[in-house]
């Protein structure tokens, strides 16, 4: 008797392996076009403010559009949904290659965005759906950051060869290209999601009544679960600066050369990409609640350490470090949010998820962007590391004090 097709899928790692495969090119993609256009941006008049609006659109269609489209990955199959995004993404990049006014770059990127802002949720979908039945889903999140990060190594390697050969226009042509490779795997691959959706959907998961408390019921979700976001979102708040902070603390304030800079740059992708690769072969028996808070301290710890001591060995470690902890950051809110979603809801819950951690990295550019620009480099790291320690500390105190 032939196994249903079901069974045959789950035990299969083909399809997770496509999967996998798709979130590591569609991470490469997005940061192809995001770092040509960066370049392409900065070297135009007012440059440094095209780059913070190219950054400002890259973040608000999963602030204001995410929670209010959300229940689409619940109500429909979460391939169809990836597909979907996958193609209009294609055809927009493309029609951006061939664009070179800088209004209309940063309108055809924020359309681009918006297309894009149910992608990732719709991967996260998926994946417990086509993981072989003897994974644990904590691995599955595990392999898909793995891939990502190699991505997110591969993306802007990528495009600067592109735009140093003088062509930011075959970087985006590289990227539409890849979005319609990767459709074509999902749809070849017949990447699905579970029968849940096929259930009927509560009334308070879909239209208006989805728009408007899909983000609030995130952040009032009981076992632990909205805490566990609550935790996540003010450290982000305070690194989400990470970027313009690291720059000034390593580049004047410890006056590293740009080799220096580059090297501790790449030992902080080394910190995330080793995190998800132990993750992906190793099970911890700790909660994912206690590896959240534990990822958190680390995280704020490295950063403070590397901002009190000062001394070069020690900032390599200490990035290494708070590299490693964002990737068990990610990997434990995912985990969390699996287990204390139900099935119908784990669309419209990650995209929610994405939508306060969008704003919460929002403030923090902007806020932590001042602070650097005001007062040092070491100051906003000290603040970023200080801060998170704090906001860890105060969640927890609050959630033992509510029990």
């Amino acid at each position: 008797m032939t196994a249903p097709a079901s069974t045959s899928t789950r035990i299969s790692a083909r399809p997770l392996l496509a999967l996998t495969a798709t979130q590591g090119l569609s991470a490469a993609g997005d940061l192809v076009t995001l770092t040509a256009l960066t370049v392409s941006l900065q070297g135009r008049t007012g440059g440094p403010l095209l780059v913070t609006m190219l950054i400002v659109a890259s973040l608000l269609p999963g602030i204001l559009i995410g929670p209010r489209v959300s229940h689409l990955v619940d109500r429909f199959d979460a391939g169809t949904v990836l597909k979907a995004g996958l193609l209009a993404r294609a055809l927009l990049v493309l029609v951006l290659s061939f664009t070179t006014d800088p209004a209309l770059v940063l309108a055809l990127f924020l359309a681009v965005s918006t297309v894009s802002v149910l992608e990732n949720p719709a991967m996260l979908t998926l994946a417990p759906a086509v993981k072989p039945e003897t994974m644990e889903t904590s691995k599955v999140y595990a392999r898909l950051a793995l891939f990502r990060n190699l991505g997110a190594i591969a993306g802007p390697v990528a495009a600067g060869a592109f735009v140093a050969a003088g062509s930011v226009q075959l970087a985006l042509i590289l990227d539409a290209a890849s979005s319609l490779i990767l459709a074509a795997v999902v749809h070849l691959a017949r990447l699905r999601s579970s029968a849940a959706k096929d259930q009927t959907l509560d009334s308070s998961l879909t239209g208006d009544r989805a728009e408007r408390t899909g983000v609030g019921r995130l952040l009032a979700t009981g076992n632990g679960v909205g805490a566990a976001v609550w935790m996540l979102a003010l450290a982000i708040l305070f690194t989400a600066a990470l970027p313009v902070a690291q720059a000034q603390f390593l580049l004047k304030d410890l006056t590293l050369g740009p080799a220096l800079y580059g090297a501790v740059l790449a030992t902080y992708a080394a910190g995330r990409l080793g995190a998800s690769l132990l993750s992906s072969l190793v099970t911890v028996p700790a909660r994912a609640a206690t590896l959240l808070t534990a990822a958190c301290f680390l995280m704020g710890a490295a950063l403070a350490a590397a901002a009190l001591i000062r001394v070069v060995p020690v900032v390599f470690v200490a990035f290494f470090f708070a590299g490693a902890a964002n990737t068990q950051q990610v990997l434990s809110i995912r985990t969390i949010i699996h287990d204390g979603t139900p099935p119908a809801r784990l669309g419209s819950t990650f995209t929610s998820l994405g939508a306060v951690n969008n704003t919460a990295t929002l403030a923090g550019v902007l806020i932590g962007g001042s602070i650097a620009g005001i007062a040092s480099g070491t100051t906003s790291l000290l603040i970023a590391g200080a801060g998170t320690i704090v906001a860890v500390m105060v969640i927890r105190l609050a959630r033992s004090r509510g029990r």
